[in-house]
């Protein structure tokens, strides 16, 4: 086994997996029959086979929403070009990198005849608690990580934007986790709404005061309250801005813990941390964006001395987030984030293997 191996050697041997039959279509199937099995599939993936039962095509989310024609097939609306693994001895140690490395939601498992033996989801990897990961961005999987063991999270995702896509609470709520998400694009609330009815889903901007209409700027690439960072001001939209310190008073459940507050702003996060009344709500680790808008450019400078002056050491840094750890937790989350750090410098001089293949 390669060292990267021995360090995942801890991984559980019993994932749940999805039904991998009720997730298989035919190439030949029609469009309506396609669009049918689609919306019953759990995870939103359909899996095309010919008639070998090989595995030549996956259809997602994208593929449904942009069919030509209802005339379609389903091999003609499937993406020939999809990663998957074969079932080596070490496929779970190798999906396990590729989830924390990419925002892969699934990954089909093939044998050495392309015939699809299992599909593993993301939150698979949630419950395993695995106590090893590679450097990447997948937010998700550090506070896994760092937080297991805890039979239910409850989290606060500010900045929420899409459910399912690039989403740091989607695995934590596929296990039964909810929170609240507060998210100022009305399309991606409305998503938000439909995907989490267990989650107190808030369409508003979290800033340092409640107004009812605050400029926001809508770019394609990402959207911002900071005029500055906007690249095309001319594209403004009036929200509601909202503290949240009055958010969480309207809404966080009595004597609730929160386990996690995660800000990604786009550049407003002095603002939302100005809003936030660290004595009434002390989130266990709080995760911000630290650098400018598609940048690596620090801006932590900004706002840093808000959060540790209440209370919060910084326990690291990974890709563009910083994460802090309220005081009275410290002592037991504060190692885990160095046990952590410690493994990622390892990863860094090590070759990590993550052979796969894009067909």
């Amino acid at each position: 086994m390669s060292e990267n191996g021995q360090m995942y050697a801890s991984i559980q041997n019993d994932i749940n997996t999805i039904n991998v039959k009720s997730s298989i279509v035919h190439q030949d199937t029609n469009y309506y029959e396609t669009y049918y099995h689609f919306n019953k599939s759990k995870n939103k993936i359909l899996l095309v086979v010919d008639d070998n039962n090989s595995l030549v095509g996956i259809i997602g989310v994208k593929e449904m929403t942009n069919v030509d024609s209802f005339q379609s097939t389903a091999i003609k609306m499937a993406n020939p070009k999809f990663t998957f693994l074969y079932n080596d001895s070490d496929y779970k140690e190798k999906a396990l990198s590729l989830f924390y490395e990419n925002n892969f939601n699934n990954i089909p498992i093939i044998d050495k005849n392309g015939h699809v033996i299992e599909l593993l989801n993301r939150s698979d990897f949630y419950e395993l608690r695995a106590t090893t990961w590679a450097l990447g961005s997948g937010e998700d999987l550090i506070f896994a990580f760092v937080l297991r063991n805890m039979k239910e999270i409850f989290y606060i995702d500010v900045g929420a934007f899409d459910p399912q896509f690039g989403s740091v609470t989607k695995c934590f709520y596929d296990c039964g986790s909810h929170g609240i998400n507060i998210e100022p694009l009305t399309k991606q609330y409305h998503m938000l709404v439909k995907d989490r009815p267990r989650d107190i889903n808030i369409n508003a901007l979290c800033s340092n005061i409640d107004k009812n209409e605050f400029d926001f700027y809508i770019n394609e690439s990402s959207s911002t309250a900071v005029a500055s960072y906007a690249s095309d001001k001319n594209k403004i939209k009036k929200i509601k801005s909202v503290t949240l310190k009055n958010i969480i008073e309207k809404y966080l459940p009595e004597n609730q813990v929160v386990h996690f507050l995660k800000i990604d702003v786009e550049g407003f996060e002095k603002e939302v941390l100005e809003g936030m009344d660290f004595q009434c709500c002390r989130p266990w680790i709080v995760m911000l964006e630290s650098t400018l808008p598609g940048t690596d450019i620090p801006t932590w400078q900004n706002w840093e001395s808000i959060i540790v002056s209440n209370g919060y050491s910084f326990a690291g840094q990974y890709g563009v987030n910083r994460f802090y750890v309220e005081s009275s937790v410290a002592e037991l989350l504060i190692p885990r984030f160095l046990s952590l750090d410690t493994i990622c410098k390892r990863l860094l001089v090590t070759e990590v293997n993550t052979t796969y293949r894009v067909v």
